[in-house]
């Protein structure tokens, strides 16, 4: 069968900036990008109230859970114990001091401490991030 003499060739300029779009995003982080598999992160919540004897109360995900969106209770639910997930660890990083000012209006203690921990698979603690807030009656 003759090839079509109107058909030509793609332009190696079109390929190669196609090539470009498929590999660079994969080095400059984010969904998908190349450490999302090399170099994956565990993440752990810990959720405490402070009562007025200075006792820390703790609060577990789960009680929190009829009180959050869907989105937030696939991040939060499973960060009881180590759970995977760089994206949802920057989330709660993020979130960590709307967490503790929720925790003060739905538990109404004296005060409230979130902590985001987080570790590389690969070994190592990453650095953690420990919010505490004094409650306003």
């Amino acid at each position: 069968m003759p090839a079509d003499p109107h058909l030509r060739a793609p332009d190696a300029r079109l390929l190669g900036a196609l090539a470009l779009l498929a590999v660079v995003p994969s080095f400059c982080g984010g969904i998908g990008a190349h450490d999302m598999f090399t170099a994956p992160v565990e993440y752990r919540l810990d959720l405490m109230t402070l009562e007025a004897d200075g006792f820390p109360t703790r609060v577990t995900p789960h009680e929190m859970a009829p009180h959050l969106s869907r989105d937030a209770r696939r991040v939060m639910l499973p960060a009881h114990g180590w759970a995977l997930g760089e994206n949802a660890a920057t989330q709660l990083v993020r979130a960590a001091d709307d967490l503790t000012a929720y925790l003060c209006t739905w538990r109404r203690p004296h005060g409230a401490r979130v902590v985001v921990r987080r570790r590389a698979l690969s070994g190592g603690e990453l650095p953690r991030v420990d919010r505490t807030r004094v409650c306003v009656p």
